[in-house]
């Protein structure tokens, strides 16, 4: 009966073995089974996002397509609206009379027409198509000649673009926010670099200072870039990029010029720098004019380079002697000193003895007649 029972437990015993090592052999059977579906789940998403990724560049390159077809549109607002207007004249008009591009005729103009709905008193909106993109762009360019009417003049956007703009309108203001060749350009709030200049003002001690590229338009008020204690004079370059700017100290009295000349349409270096020389002459000629100076006395021809050289020497040695205060560099600078005295008297002796002057009354002031001289 004992055995029989021992025989059990020792099957027992084995069993249990034997479900430990089915155990242990399963759980890496399940480790690589999971690891497996987690292979393929990732891959399936990294499938999804890089179409994903492919649809969004699409997308992209879609509106930019779009908004490059759109290049020659132009949207005027505010125009008043009549019955059997052309919209073609009333554009070339505008454009003559009030923009000054008497260049620009109807024949420029593919399409003019309004469209959208009118909203209570307001005329509708009428778009226009140019057939060349210069012509656009010198039309947009002399929009500020528009101000103080009633009539804007927009650029032909996307409507993922518009949405944009009206979102950095709400953010920044309208008068921070503009948009050139279907690119939008807008000033962040803070405005870093006019805080990077200010500290550079400020912390230098600047009276003037001169700035390129200052990339402004009529749509940036100087009153934005101004910096308390000083006066900010700008020049536009009146299209995308360019422009100088001055921060001038409130300190200095300062007045402002004009020039007929632009730099910026000479082609020929030559004819660049002498605009510029001619510009700072000018200058110069106010600030800093031409004085006449008479001359008493000769200069002393006894004064020779090696005279000053040993002035040189004994000036330095009493800066080092300042600087240090040593007994040293006292000694040192005794030195150079007597020896600057005697080669000055010396030089100065040769030379009216070398005018004639023999005897000692003609001599005056002198009591050094033959001595070397020992450094």
């Amino acid at each position: 009966m004992s055995s029989i029972l021992t025989r059990q437990a020792k099957n027992m015993v084995k069993n249990q073995e034997c479900i430990q090592q089915d155990k242990a052999l399963g759980q890496p059977i399940k480790e690589d089974i999971l690891n497996t579906i987690l292979r393929k789940i990732e891959a399936r998403d990294g499938t999804g996002d890089s179409n994903r990724i492919k649809i969004e560049e699409a997308n992209k390159k879609i509106e930019q397509m779009e908004q490059f077809s759109k290049r020659c549109n132009l949207r005027f607002f505010g125009i008043p609206e009549t019955n059997n207007e052309k919209c073609r004249d009333v554009i070339i008009d505008i454009i003559r009379t009030k923009l000054d591009l008497s260049s620009i005729s109807t024949e420029d103009i593919e399409v003019a027409y309004r469209s959208g709905s009118s909203k209570g008193n307001a005329p509708r909106v009428m778009f226009v198509r140019f057939y060349s993109a210069k012509v656009k762009n010198d039309v947009y360019s002399n929009k500020k000649n528009l101000k103080g009417s009633r009539i804007t003049i927009r650029e032909d956007l996307t409507a993922t673009r518009m949405t944009i703009v009206k979102e950095k309108i709400a953010r920044h203001g309208k008068n921070q926010v503009w948009t050139t060749n279907g690119r939008i350009v807008w000033l962040e709030d803070g405005n870093g670099k006019l805080e990077d200049i200010k500290t550079i003002l400020y912390d230098n001690n600047i009276d003037v200072l001169a700035i390129s590229e200052t990339w402004l338009n009529e749509r940036i008020e100087t009153s934005y870039v101004t910096i308390d204690g000083y006066t900010f004079l700008r020049r536009d370059r009146g299209s995308r990029g360019g422009g100088v700017g001055l921060h001038i100290s409130n300190s200095l009295k300062f007045k402002k010029i004009t020039s007929s000349g632009e730099i910026e349409q000479l082609w020929d270096v030559d004819e660049k720098i002498e605009y510029l020389n001619n510009a700072i002459i000018s200058v110069l000629d106010m600030h800093a004019p031409y004085k006449l100076v008479r001359f008493t006395k000769k200069p002393a021809t006894w004064l020779t380079d090696n005279l000053r050289f040993i002035m040189h020497l004994r000036d330095a040695a009493k800066a080092k002697f300042n600087q240090t205060k040593s007994v040293e560099s006292w000694e040192k600078y005794k030195k150079a000193k007597n020896f600057a005295t005697q080669a000055l008297w010396c030089s100065c002796i040769i030379e009216k003895k070398q005018k004639g002057m023999k005897n000692n009354n003609e001599i005056k002031n002198s009591t050094i007649k033959k001595k070397k001289l020992k450094y």
